[in-house]
């Protein structure tokens, strides 16, 4: 028998719930590897934080707008570096509000990996 979650939508017998399936893909984002990077660390965790907060409707999102933003302006002072150049228009992409009222999981997950590499 199907079950159905708080929005309506049937969820087959056997499936994992939201909060389930967020902890399981969420372990890959909180355990470092020894390389990794500090500062990309944080900003994968702002990220998610910020899709979190897009799925549950429960935070105010322009804190983690304001901070995405101000990362991608901190960025594009520093064009000289190539993987930052080749960012060079996704970063001034996240600094208009088009792209903030277009925002999705996908797109974040996007600027997510985009700018971590």
């Amino acid at each position: 028998r199907l079950r159905t979650d708080r929005s309506g939508v049937r969820i087959p017998p056997g499936a994992p719930s939201l909060k389930e399936s967020l902890t399981f893909d969420c372990r890959a984002f909180l355990l470092p590897e020894p390389a990794d990077d500090e500062l990309a660390r944080r900003f994968d965790i702002l990220i998610l934080n910020y899709q979190l907060a897009l799925l549950t409707s429960s935070y105010r999102t322009e804190q983690f707008i304001n901070k995405i933003s101000g990362t991608a302006q901190a960025l594009l002072k520093k064009q000289n570096i190539p993987a930052i150049r080749l960012q060079f228009a996704l970063l001034n992409e996240l600094q208009t509000d088009v792209f903030w009222k277009e925002i999705s999981l996908n797109r974040l997950d996007h600027v997510r990996v985009s700018l971590r590499d």
